[in-house]
């Protein structure tokens, strides 16, 4: 299953003041002028942010406020013209921002994995 999450220009909240970027987040999942994508699974969520032309060294990834906030910022280079974009998107209760994050980028498509925290993850029980 996917989900957008969208693609909200910087514009579109930084009229508002800077005070409202959470509220943003959490109304809508993602701000910033880089589509993101999201698929959630029992083991993890996935996140596809769209950065074509982009080079690997050009992108930088991480988290914010304690693991609940996903950045990825990146430079696209033109000539002698560079273009800055930048995502934030909340990451689920469930998901551990300081587990085994995969990170990897294919054509044009950054996709980030973060993996659901071991107490939350469904377990089988077994009977005696």
């Amino acid at each position: 299953m996917s989900k957008e999450l969208g693609m909200f220009p910087f514009g579109s909240f930084f009229g508002r003041g800077f005070g409202d970027w959470m509220n943003e987040i959490a109304s809508n999942g993602a701000v910033g002028n880089i589509a993101c994508y999201k698929t959630e699974t029992e083991t993890g969520t996935t996140f596809m942010f769209d950065v074509p032309g982009v080079q690997k060294d050009a992108i930088d990834i991480g988290f914010d406020d304690n693991g609940r906030i996903l950045t990825v910022s990146a430079v696209r280079k033109f000539d002698d013209t560079e273009v800055k974009m930048k995502a934030r998107v909340a990451v689920p209760e469930k998901a551990d921002s300081t587990g085994d994050v995969k990170c990897a980028l294919k054509d044009g498509v950054l996709t980030v994995t973060v993996p659901v925290k071991k107490e939350s993850q469904p377990r089988k029980l077994m009977i005696e």
